[in-house]
Order: structure tokens, then C-alpha cells, then sequence
């Protein structure tokens, strides 16, 4: 299982590369060799850097076990993304 962690201001075309990187593996393979979680870490509708909303499956949970691997996109402004919660849950993953 992975988590795609999106914060608001996130990079469309980042996100677009994992995905689609993602799904032609499971493609090739004829098989789901990945599944992952898009998750918002402010909301559960993160927006993107070009204004584009993306309805994400399930808002962030500090309390939630890490997957096996994380991608997070905060893009141009990490900062506003990075609370002590995210922060001390990535250091768990």
C-alpha cells in the first residue's frame, strides 16, 4: 500500500507522474502490483497550484499507520503543510 499525501499547493504534474507511473505497473503487470491512498493533509479537497481541487479518498490522520511507502507533494509551500502532527508521523513511516 502506498499514501499520496497532497497538501494544499501541491504539484499537479508530480502527482500525475506517480499516478501514472503507478497504474502502467499495474498495466505491464496485468495485476494490481500497487494500491495506494490519495489523502489530503489540510482537507479532503486539497488544491493544486493551478487552482485544480482534487477530491482526495480520505483527509490526513496523525493517529493512522503509515504505508509501507509515502509520497508527499507540498510543492512550493512546505511550510504551510508541516505541523508537528505530519511532521512526527513521517518520521514514523
Amino acid at each position: 500500500m502506498i499514501d499520496v499525501i497532497l497538501a494544499d499547493g501541491f504539484s499537479m504534474l508530480t502527482t500525475t507522474l506517480i499516478l501514472e507511473a503507478l497504474r502502467f505497473v499495474n498495466l505491464a503487470h496485468r495485476r494490481k502490483a500497487f494500491d495506494w491512498t490519495i489523502k489530503g493533509v489540510q482537507s479532503q479537497s486539497p488544491r493544486a497550484s493551478n487552482g485544480f481541487t482534487f477530491s482526495a479518498q480520505r483527509s490526513f490522520e496523525a493517529n493512522a499507520e503509515p504505508a509501507e511507502l509515502v509520497f508527499l507533494n507540498a510543492s512550493y509551500f512546505p511550510d504551510a503543510a508541516a505541523s508537528p502532527e505530519l511532521l512526527a508521523w513521517l518520521r514514523n513511516a
